[in-house]
């Protein structure tokens, strides 16, 4: 995104779907896990700092059956210095 010097990745998960009520501020806890399928319960909470350290944003939503975790990050350096 050229206006907010911003590139956008979406991570889109086709197999098993997030637990009921996943949203951004349940996915960005350390130790929550997605259901049975959870490993660790670390991921959201890595991309969570990953985004705060360089002051990007991200959100968790439903693409029809698919939960996608959207990562904002910005492209300049001087962004999060």
């Amino acid at each position: 995104n050229s206006e907010t010097d911003s590139f956008q990745i979406d991570f889109i998960n086709n197999g098993n779907p997030l637990p009921k009520g996943m949203n951004k501020m349940r996915f960005g806890l350390r130790g929550e896990k997605a259901g049975t399928t959870g490993g660790t319960g670390n991921g959201g909470y890595i991309v969570k700092s990953i985004v705060e350290h360089y002051k990007g944003d991200y959100d968790v939503f439903m693409d029809g059956n698919n939960p996608v975790i959207r990562v904002v990050l910005p492209i300049s350096r001087e962004s999060y210095e």
